[in-house]
């Protein structure tokens, strides 16, 4: 898969959240279990970045490994809220992409905290209750952590709305 797209990086992510969420054993033992999945996953990477694939110098797409801070900001302040609104509302999370002038930027990204916020303020209960929702949130949201490389945009919602509609159909 990772050979195929670069979207299946968001893969591991979940398998991370299994191991978290539904593993058996110790925690110690638990993430031994991923090292198969991150020897491939480094791998990839290796590969992927020294045949130079990846974009550089850009503010629509930022490498976690190129500018690291530059990634965890957009990801959390911006990305991944307009994310999970998209994969918890009908409102699309390419709002921001739109532009339009400064104030209405701003009027965005709080409309994506606050969708963000909300849903997870909601479903929490039963994350707390339920392993297996637990499972399926947990891998929502960290397989959104790669596609916060880039502006956030419903088609890269694949991975999260599995747990996502998990999630929304158990509550």
């Amino acid at each position: 898969g990772l050979a195929a797209a670069e979207a299946t990086i968001a893969f591991p992510m979940w398998i991370l959240a299994y191991e978290l969420t539904l593993g058996e054993g110790s925690l110690a033992h638990r993430l031994r279990a991923l090292a198969p999945v991150a020897v491939v996953t480094v791998a990839y990477l290796l590969w992927w970045s020294s045949s130079g694939y990846g974009v550089s110098g850009s503010d629509l797409y930022i490498s976690p490994f190129d500018r690291p801070v530059d990634f965890a900001w957009f990801a959390v302040v911006e990305r991944i809220p307009m994310l999970i609104m998209g994969a918890l509302s009908p409102i699309p999370a390419e709002l921001v992409v739109r532009g339009g002038p400064d104030h209405m930027l701003v009027v965005y990204r709080a409309l994506g905290w606050l969708c963000a916020g909300l849903g997870i303020a909601v479903l929490w209960p039963l994350c707390r209750r339920d392993a297996v929702c637990r499972f399926m949130g947990l891998g929502a949201l960290l397989s959104l952590i790669p596609m916060a490389g880039t502006f956030a945009h419903n088609r890269l919602l694949l991975f999260a709305t599995v747990g996502t509609s998990w999630l929304l159909a158990c509550f």
